[in-house]
């Protein structure tokens, strides 16, 4: 474990936005980086910064001496446990010094010991002494880094530390609960998507891979199961465009993810309705967060007693869920579909308030803790807006949802004219309960 005091953070998050970072230089260059992550992510934040750095150094260094036009870089790293509080880190650069090859086996196979890799201890680091090396960590890190080199073909540089990490690093695997692991890779041609592959098939997903929207669709269509993923993944690429895409999301129901990953940043992409933007390559917790959001999608099958009756109601009514957690507000969103709304969603309270003015939903279900505005401040502007806003509007039934202990909010929520609690995590029962009883009696 670090020192009591030390902050911690994220080894696999920090080196996800270093090799994105550093993709504009490497695409100048005409090279190709591919990521990898296995293992431990929790690291105290000192030792973070100095494996980043290191990494950095690692990749300027692979640059310089790839050749310009023809160059792969491989950065996998591998954080595995030693003992319950110490872990052995090991950060591997292999890039390649022959023209023409990009063969991501054989770049991977560079990685490992083998006899024909001529190999020697090295004092320092690419761009650091021995001296700045070893009071970059932990004092207890013995870092020891070894250069490989074949001549002809390529050249590993390692970094093998021995590290205190957080014991709440390890996640669960939820996988094993969903009634189908399937994930779809669409685009998986390209070498990004062969790497990702492997890295979804080793968190427990039955990958099956296509090259584009049309072969994905013309398998679904003629299955015999029609069961749909639980999971599909377009890579960002000429015949796997958003708007295809986005047309083909109508395929599945809401309850399939579908993530679109992209190479630029996701804020300048085009927003699609049911299609979300992650950028490339996805980091531990981008894959780790795919996993929660297919297990609460499976609670909220499991929670279903039946088939939905559609032709109850040509309109339904209209529930805005207002949550700065995507897993929170997909599995609420689910539990009221199934309760016969149809759903709209806002990440915090200023995007609830302007839909409010905007628009007008029949309940909301929101969060008290969130970021930019939280739930009380948004319920009190939508309460002034009711009063004082053009045409002044009946109040909308506003259900306060926190994983704090109702007694510590009570007074609070109901001083600002909320009309029912409902508890985190959330249960279809409880959430049924506040809906029907206050619906039924007008107590709003």
């Amino acid at each position: 474990m670090p020192d009591s005091g030390a902050q911690l953070a994220s080894l696999g998050e920090s080196l996800t936005a270093l090799v994105r970072a550093v993709q504009p230089t490497v695409k100048r260059q005409g090279c190709v980086l591919y990521f990898d992550y296995l293992g431990l992510t929790r690291f105290a934040a000192r030792d973070v910064q100095a494996l980043t750095r290191c990494a950095s150094s690692m990749v300027d260094s692979g640059l310089s001496n790839a050749q310009r036009g023809h160059g792969v870089l491989f950065l996998t790293v591998h954080a595995r446990p030693l003992s319950i509080d110490k872990a052995l880190v090991t950060v591997r650069l292999a890039y390649t010094l022959m023209s023409g090859e990009r063969n991501l086996d054989r770049l991977s196979s560079m990685s490992t010991r083998s006899a024909s890799l001529a190999h020697h201890e090295c004092l320092k680091m690419p761009g650091m002494d021995r001296p700045e090396l070893l009071n970059s960590f932990s004092p207890s890190a013995e870092p020891a880094c070894v250069q490989y080199l074949s001549p002809k073909e390529g050249a590993v540089i390692e970094l093998r530390l021995s590290l205190p990490h957080g014991s709440a690093d390890t996640e669960p695997s939820f996988l094993a609960e969903l009634a189908t692991t399937s994930a779809w890779l669409i685009g998986a041609s390209s070498e990004n998507g062969i790497l990702l592959a492997e890295r979804l098939q080793r968190d427990g997903w039955l990958v099956r891979q296509f090259a584009d929207i049309d072969e994905a669709l013309g398998f679904w269509r003629s299955s015999d199961s029609r069961l749909e993923p639980a999971l599909v993944v377009a890579i960002d690429q000429s015949t796997t465009g958003l708007d295809t895409l986005s047309v083909a999301r109508r395929a599945w129901s809401s309850q399939c993810r579908v993530v679109y990953g992209v190479h630029a940043e996701p804020g300048i992409q085009r927003a699609c309705p049911g299609v979300e933007l992650r950028k490339l390559p996805f980091s531990p917790a981008d894959l780790r967060e795919l996993k929660d959001i297919a297990s609460a999608l499976e609670a909220v099958r499991k929670a279903q007693s039946g088939p939905k009756n559609r032709g109850e109601s040509l309109l339904r009514p209209i529930a805005l869920v207002v949550d700065d957690s995507p897993v929170n507000r997909i599995l609420a969103a689910e539990m009221l579909q199934i309760l016969g709304y149809d759903c709209d969603t806002a990440n915090n309270g200023e995007e609830a308030v302007e839909y409010v003015e905007r628009y007008r939903p029949d309940v909301i279900l929101m969060d008290l803790e969130m970021p930019v505005m939280d739930g009380m401040e948004a319920t009190e502007r939508i309460r002034r807006y009711e009063m004082h806003g053009a045409g002044r509007h009946v109040p909308i039934p506003i259900i306060a949802s926190t994983a704090r202990d109702e007694q510590d909010v009570s007074s609070s929520w109901r001083a600002i004219g909320m009309s029912a609690f409902v508890p985190k995590p959330l249960m279809m029962d409880r959430l049924a309960t506040a809906l029907s009883a206050n619906l039924a009696t007008g107590k709003w």
